[in-house]
This record gives C-alpha cells, structure tokens and sequence, in this order.
C-alpha cells in the first residue's frame, strides 16, 4: 500500500524550478497562500500545491503559479502511478483540501509528462492553450537560422542602434526594489492593466534570491544612451531555461529591444548547455505576443491543467452557496468553465 504525506517540510523529487520549497514560499508571501507537497518518503512521487483558505470549509490547492504539474519517477509504471495517485487524494482529504488545480509542464521533463497520468480516477485533464518552446541544445548558429527573418532583422537593427544586452546573476542590484528590472517591469505591468497576480511584493524578489539565487539571473538590454531599454527574469533548472518576468520601454521595444532580449537569453542558454528556453505563450491563442515568441524558431507545446474535486460533499456545500450569492440556479452555475465553480463570477 502506497503511502503519501500532506506536508510544508517535505522537499519534491523533482528538480523542476516551480517544485521547489523557495519558490513556493516566495509565492505563498505575495499571495498569501501556504507552500506544501504531498509526497512519499522514498522520492519516488510528488504534487507541490499552494493552499488558500476557504473560510470554514477547508483550503482549496492548486500547482504554484508556472508549470510544476505532478512528479512520478520514471521507474513506475501504471499501476503505481494509480496507487500513489489514490494515496495522495486520501492525504489531501484528511488536510481538509476541498479541489485541487494542477499545472502540467508543456516542455519535456523527466517524471513530469502529462501522459502519465491521463485517465487516473476523478482527474479531468484539460488542454487549455499553447506555449513556445525553443531548442537550445544546438550552437548559436543553428538557433539564429531556425529563427524567422523579421526576428533577425529586428536584432541586427537593435544592435545597429547602439543596444547592448547582457545576463547578471540575481542579487539586490538585479533585483531589488531599486533596480532598472523592479522599475521596468512595474511600469509595463502599469501600462497594460496586468492583472494583480502579476504584480510580486518585495518579498517575493528577496526570498528567491536568499534562497535560490544561483538558479535565477537577470537579461538586460540597455539603450545607446545606457538606459534601460528590455529586461527579463529567467529561473534555471538543470534542463531548461524559463522566461519568467520581463518589460520593455515601448520606443526601444519598437526597435528591436525585446527581440535582442530574447536572442541574448536563447545564446546564453545554448553556451551553457541547456536544452531549451521555455518563453510561454500569448495572452490568447495565437495573438501577437505568441507570435513574437514564435518568431524565434519555438515549437508549439500544449499547456494542459487539471481538475479535481477533493471532497465532493464540501465542494456541493460551496457551490450551491456560490449560486445562492450570485442570485442563479445550481444548474446554471455548474455550466461556467471556472474551476472551482465555487469561485465563479458573473
């Protein structure tokens, strides 16, 4: 029998960077969630959560903001997939977890493969969109020609016009409160109404770089005046490279700033051995910001989530609460696509 622990002490297997302790404590002070894993103690199987409280019902989970998805080492097979699986509904249970929302990575990643765990019992799997994922296992040269022609061009007249792009490590003049990526970034996250999940605390920035610090480095493209022109936050794993945060000031965008940004992040990704860049996707299906990224010789990768219903007795208790409040029948309710239904807006 298999047995699965609920629990903010444990560490996961899996070296993904959204699976780590660090990044999830980091989340859960901007967010004011707390940081757990249900994982066993032979490092065989984990599913890192965020858990927000519903007042006198429990807590709902969900996979911290990125893509930690679920860890099964890639010695087990179906059956102990399902075991584990069993285990850690059981756990998730006994914590008082009402649903949970999972999301899976669209890159390639060791025990982390979405296919896995297709069909497991009460596990809705859902693909919700596309991101772009980038080869770097190749030199620079062969990612430069796997480019589009518009996103070259755009680099060489970024660096005709005197921009020059660099990647430092993470520290308090990279990121702190005070540094040209804090105030670029805040700035573009102003300028396009960005929803509030977008916009980290402070302590966000400062526990990732006390904690984590080796795994996250900071790409800055300066204009030929040395000012700020693009900047961008990647994490580092022991495969990939994930484009995490990132502004520009909108005349250097227009001149190719965001373009030598991401071809400084792809080169230093290649010289450094790692596999790809994952850039994420757009803010719809295929608009202009999936394009660009696109643009830089990427593959399409489906973003899949899941959806579980924990405790159905507690999540009917809530949803029906929910359509009470919102002045709509049950019915009605369960047809919107938001998950939890119980957090459904009209």
């Amino acid at each position: 029998m298999r047995k699965v622990f609920l629990s903010a002490d444990q560490n996961s297997p899996s070296k993904t960077f959204y699976a780590e302790e660090a990044y999830g404590l980091a989340l859960g002070q901007s967010a004011g969630a707390t940081w757990s894993v249900a994982a066993d103690k032979e490092g065989l199987w984990s599913l890192p959560v965020m858990l927000a409280p519903i007042e006198g019902y429990g807590w709902e989970a969900s996979s911290p903001y990125g893509y930690p998805g679920i860890f099964a080492d890639r010695s087990l097979g179906n059956k102990e997939i399902a075991e584990f699986w069993a285990a850690t509904l059981d756990a998730l249970r006994e914590n008082g977890v009402v649903s949970l929302f999972l999301r899976f990575p669209p890159y390639s990643y060791p025990g982390l493969e979405v296919a896995a765990f297709s069909g497991l019992p009460g596990l809705e799997l859902k693909i919700i969109s596309q991101t772009i994922e980038v080869p770097t296992d190749i030199d620079a040269d062969g990612i430069w020609t796997a480019m589009a022609g518009r996103a070259r061009t755009a680099v060489r007249k970024a660096e005709k016009l005197g921009m020059t792009a660099q990647v430092v490590e993470a520290d308090e003049s990279s990121l702190g409160s005070h540094s040209s990526f804090r105030q670029l970034y805040g700035e573009t996250m102003r300028r396009i109404g960005a929803a509030t999940h977008h916009v980290y605390e402070s302590s966000y920035y400062s526990t990732l770089v006390s904690r984590l610090k080796e795994r996250i480095y900071v790409v800055e493209v300066r204009n030929s005046a040395g000012r700020p022109a693009a900047c961008a936050m990647i994490l580092t794993d022991d495969r990939v490279v994930h484009y995490h945060l990132s502004g520009s000031n909108p005349p250097d965008a227009r001149s190719g700033a965001n373009n030598l940004l991401l071809w400084t992040i792809l080169r230093w990704a290649s010289d450094r051995g790692y596999k790809s860049v994952h850039l994420g996707g757009g803010l719809t299906a295929n608009d202009p910001l999936f394009k660009f990224k696109e643009s830089f010789g990427g593959h399409s990768r489906d973003f899949t989530v899941g959806r579980v219903v924990v405790n159905a007795e507690l999540y009917n208790i809530l949803s029906e609460k929910r359509a009470q409040s919102l002045g709509i029948s049950l019915t009605e309710l369960r047809t919107r696509s938001f998950f939890p239904v119980f957090r459904a807006e009209l």
